[in-house]
């Protein structure tokens, strides 16, 4: 299987301001690597502000959906889309060990098209995140 290649950096696509929500979206065709743009985004909008809460009465219910394009059986589709969550699940465990915090996982695949007529928009080679406190 070749890996290609779509943007060195990715894109994110904000959502909400209030959960912090956007789309980590150009994924590799047929990858699950996060990349540069999506990291830093994490890194502002859900690791520095679980760490600044901290362990206060309550704890961080973070969604992830993720997504695939087109291209690919129902079945792949559907595995990558999973492999992006645990991409993006991976990072926040390991930056955020010892804090309150759940997962949410929607495995998507290429049921909820960001664009139904275009077979390979980067919006649909993505994981939603949503990050939200519950007290």
């Amino acid at each position: 299987m070749v890996l290609k290649k779509t943007s060195k950096e990715g894109f994110v696509f904000p959502r909400s301001e209030n959960p912090k929500g956007a789309f980590l979206a150009d994924f590799d065709i047929d990858g699950a690597s996060l990349k540069k743009d999506h990291k830093d985004w994490l890194e502002d909008n859900v690791i520095r502000p679980v760490r600044a809460k901290g362990s206060s009465s309550g704890g961080w219910q973070i969604e992830l959906n993720g997504r695939a394009s087109k291209s690919g059986s129902d079945a792949h589709n559907m595995w990558l889309s999973d492999q992006r969550i645990q991409a993006v699940a991976n990072y926040l465990y390991k930056q955020l060990s010892g804090l309150p915090f759940t997962f949410v996982p929607r495995v998507l695949g290429e049921s909820s098209p960001w664009e139904s007529d275009d077979y390979e928009h980067e919006l649909d080679r993505s994981v939603e995140v949503t990050a939200k406190f519950i007290s």
